[in-house]
This record gives C-alpha cells, sequence and structure tokens, in this order.
C-alpha cells in the first residue's frame, strides 16, 4: 500500500501529463497578416442578419448626394 502523499502525487502527475498531451494536440494556424485573421474570423462567424440589412442599405446611398468635402471646395475639385 502507498502512502497517501506518494499517492497523491502520482496523481497529480498523471492529471498534468494528460492535459499537456490534451494541449499539444490542438491545431495551431499561424497568420501572416491582421487581415488574413479577420478573414478566416469573418468566414468563421457571419455577422448576424440585423447588421448585414443595416450595412446594406448604408452602403447603398449614394455619395454624390453627400456634400464636398472642404478641402475639393478649396482646390476645385469635382
Amino acid at each position: 500500500m502507498e502512502p497517501k502523499g506518494q499517492r497523491l502525487r502520482q496523481e497529480h502527475k498523471q492529471q498534468s501529463e494528460t492535459s499537456l498531451n490534451s494541449a499539444s494536440n490542438t491545431d495551431t494556424r499561424l497568420f501572416n497578416s491582421v487581415e488574413e485573421v479577420l478573414r478566416e474570423d469573418a468566414a468563421q462567424n457571419p455577422p448576424p442578419d440585423s447588421l448585414s440589412h443595416r450595412v446594406a442599405s448604408s452602403s447603398s446611398k449614394d455619395a454624390a448626394s453627400l456634400p464636398k468635402p472642404w478641402w475639393q471646395k478649396l482646390i476645385g475639385g469635382n
């Protein structure tokens, strides 16, 4: 029969080894840029329908109806 302290150390060691093995089995993926991370996240997590509807309606506004920026007025650009 093993002493109680030694048995607890053995169980702790086994648990540590198990957690290390499971941590090393996870897939690690490296990205070259932040944009790649965002694309991957967007592919896995699509936005909610309510948000995509608001973005679509916002982007459909005509840019020509907006007033000219002050710097275009100053230099006389179109």
